[in-house]
């Protein structure tokens, strides 16, 4: 027995070793890596890598980093620009959760991410993954950091199943017995990325390919997964300006999109008409009578399960604002150039760039371009609803 237990640990001695050899040739170069001796710029860099693409993730996390390089930035800066600046990304209640946690840790740790484990899962939107990515990478702690590749190799490895996390936490300790614990979690985590993938593993090119109970079993084919039916869903999106100001709202507390800023929209019915629908919408929001919208590029967009189609249509008044009657529904009245700088979903971005096109709103990208810092001013529109008196027919 114990002779079984001492082969099998040197076998996974000689594959920790391998692959850390492996790891010092292949290592992809990646920003955060530059900074894995910091526990915040891995804990952005894991909280933006959550079901989120590499070649995505990069490009914003430089940026935040540029705006927001420290805890304290973070926890100073107000939710929109936050929101603003992890737009791209999804899943924005992760970057509340962030913009929370920083201030969590301004709170109780003075600024200092915690290193203890117990105390990183009380952090809002921190898991037990993320929390052992900080501990393991930034503080040096052998901690096994599972994440979705990590596990798909181990069990791999292991002959484990993928759910079996108590025995592959240990397979992971014994494997970086010897290896430096930050080295060891990246590494595993590039191999599973790049050669032990879910779909097509190049075992060939595996550096424990060897020690591997899957390639012995020749079992390494992908785990039977059973995806979730898509929704398809339709929405209408207005752009509705008059003068320098547009009609825009911040999304309700619990549906798609919370806390982003859109424009006004409504999701359509089975069989619905988007231009009628349109145009019933601009008149209950606005109160004002006959419109002719100019009709954008549909929209289309993934989200979770739902696949959005976004019918956009876009209407300009050179009068200025004036307060609207009807449906308010949280709406109001946005300068233009700061309308540009709110935080929104990508189909709302893509939206509001095909307006600013086709209403040949150049004097927007300036207002984007010369605002300092990029950051987005404290109050937008007039405030509440008014009446507009009349009713008003636009001819082409």
């Amino acid at each position: 027995m114990n002779n079984r237990h001492n082969q099998s640990q040197r076998s996974r001695d000689g594959a920790g070793r391998a692959l850390i050899a492996w790891f010092s040739r292949e290592a992809r170069s990646l920003p955060w890596r530059q900074h894995a001796s910091s526990p915040y710029a891995v804990w952005i860099a894991e909280t933006m890598l959550q079901q989120t693409q590499v070649a995505t993730v990069i490009p914003r996390y430089e940026r935040w980093l540029r705006r927001f390089p420290t805890v304290e930035s973070l926890a100073d800066a107000d939710l929109d620009e936050v929101l603003r600046y992890w737009q791209g990304l999804g899943y924005y209640s992760r970057a509340r959760r962030l913009h929370a946690a920083a201030r969590v840790v301004m709170l109780r740790y003075n600024g200092v991410v915690p290193e203890n484990l117990s105390d990183l899962l009380q952090l809002p939107g921190v898991g037990p993954y993320t929390a052992a990515a900080i501990a393991c990478i930034a503080y040096g702690r052998t901690v096994p950091a599972l994440d979705v590749n990590a596990t798909r190799v181990l069990s791999r490895l292991s002959g484990l199943g993928p759910r079996e996390k108590a025995a592959l936490a240990q397979v992971w300790r014994e494997m970086a017995a010897d290896q430096p614990p930050g080295l060891f979690a990246q590494a595993l985590m590039d191999l599973g990325s790049t050669i032990c993938r879910p779909v097509s593993a190049q075992c060939c090119a595996c550096p424990v390919e060897r020690w591997c109970s899957a390639v012995e079993s020749g079992n390494v084919g992908p785990p039977e997964r059973t995806r979730p039916k898509v929704v398809r869903v339709r929405h209408v999106g207005l752009v509705l300006v008059r003068g320098d100001s547009v009609l825009a709202r911040r999304c309700p507390e619990g549906g798609l999109w919370a806390g982003l800023w859109e424009f006004p929209r409504v999701v359509l019915r089975d069989g619905e008409d988007p231009t009628s629908a349109a145009l019933k919408m601009a008149t209950e929001f606005i109160g004002l009578g006959a419109w002719t919208l100019l009709p954008l590029p549909a929209i289309h967009h993934t989200v979770t399960r739902f696949s959005v189609t976004l019918y956009g249509y876009a209407y300009a008044d050179t009068r200025d604002p004036v307060y609207f009657n009807g449906k308010c529904d949280g709406l109001q009245w946005v300068p233009w150039g700061e309308a540009l700088l709110l935080p929104m979903a990508s189909p709302q971005v893509r939206l509001r760039r095909l307006a600013t096109e086709i209403l040949g709103r150049s004097d927007c990208e300036q207002a984007m371009a010369q605002a300092p810092d990029g950051r987005i001013a404290d109050v937008v529109g007039p405030g509440p609803c008014a009446i507009v008196p009349g009713t008003e027919t636009v001819r082409d």
